[in-house]
């Protein structure tokens, strides 16, 4: 719900700013986002590799460094990991296949 209360802020100035249409508009997408992340899912970490986890994204990061990646990238290549990890037994020489590959999709 954080992003509802940065957005609200926004909200206000674009309120005193634009037109009642654009006002409108920031109404109906606040209530969208707020909708979304109500209905979230919730991930449970309960993979065994869950004590690897810091490892593994350090190692992420170091790889999304020298391939250049953005910071968004990487977050997105963190979350994919963490979905993957939680439905998923993954043997030890995989991990790190897993890690790149989640940074390709992301």
């Amino acid at each position: 719900i954080h992003f509802y209360k940065r957005f609200c802020r926004y909200k206000q100035i674009m309120i005193k700013e634009q037109s009642s249409l654009v006002s409108d508009y920031v109404e109906d997408i606040l209530t969208w986002m707020k909708d979304k992340e109500i209905n979230m899912v919730q991930l449970e970490l309960l993979s065994p590799q869950l004590d690897r986890r810091r490892q593994l994204v350090d190692w992420t990061c170091t790889m999304a460094v020298k391939l250049k990646l953005t910071t968004q990238t990487v977050h997105l290549g963190v979350k994919l990991l963490d979905h993957f990890m939680a439905g998923h037994d993954i043997e030890d020489p995989q991990l790190y296949l897993v890690c790149l590959g989640c940074l390709q999709l992301a």
